[in-house]
């Protein structure tokens, strides 16, 4: 009888180190995500800034450090630019004139998420952090309002747009058994803006650093 009891004893023992373990081990979560961007830039005297339509499509991965507080990451490609419309013009000749910035983007997000659950299978996620992206490519024209046509060319290279971007992402989301539903916010530090950019004489004397807001959904496995 007593070897019953020490080995009912063991099994539960057992039992509780084992799920003990398992709470503690690191989970890694894979999905998809993608949505709508929303973005800008913080830069002055460049004429009248309108928003700008894009997308965002990538990977998430989720790494559980506790059950509450995780490591966000996952490479996504990113849609971003503004549009610009003015009065002032290059030329004495021209009297107003209108650009779209096209930014294509790989980003990749470090961020810090903290996990609460409000209501069964729910939780309130809050995350920020740091996100690093580099300039796959991109288009700008100009539309001057003297000229039948527009001027295009590329975003990127030579006397025009840096491809390196860096800056501060945050957000909110909620997360419903393996469905995401997320807002988010990235604001650059970079000044992507050339000295000498041959695509806008008024980013000349000015910073230009991106800012985007995004609805996202995304799919855990």
């Amino acid at each position: 009888m007593n070897h019953i009891r020490k080995i009912k004893f063991l099994f539960l023992l057992v039992l509780f180190v084992s799920k003990a373990s398992a709470q503690d081990e690191p989970i890694w979560q894979f999905g998809v995500k993608g949505g709508f961007n929303f973005s800008s830039a913080a830069a002055k005297n460049i004429g009248a800034k309108k928003i700008k339509a894009g997308y965002q499509i990538g990977l998430s991965v989720d790494y559980a450090v506790t059950e509450s507080f995780y490591l966000q990451s996952g490479p996504y490609f990113s849609v971003k630019g503004i549009r610009l419309k003015g009065s002032s013009s290059y030329s004495e000749d021209i009297p107003s004139w209108k650009q779209h910035f096209t930014m294509k983007y790989i980003e990749v997000p470090l961020l810090a998420a903290y996990k609460m659950e409000t209501v069964s299978d729910m939780k309130l996620v809050f995350n920020a952090g740091p996100y690093f992206a580099y300039g796959l490519g991109g288009s700008t024209s100009l539309i001057e309002k003297s000229e039948a046509g527009a001027d295009r060319g590329d975003t990127f290279g030579d006397n025009r747009m840096k491809k390196i971007d860096y800056g501060l992402r945050y957000g909110a989301a909620l997360e419903f058994e393996r469905l995401i539903f997320e807002i988010s916010f990235n604001f650059g530090f970079a000044n992507i803006a050339d000295k000498n950019n041959e695509l806008n004489k008024l980013l000349n004397s000015t910073h230009y650093r991106n800012k985007n807001f995004s609805l996202l959904m995304g799919y855990k496995f």
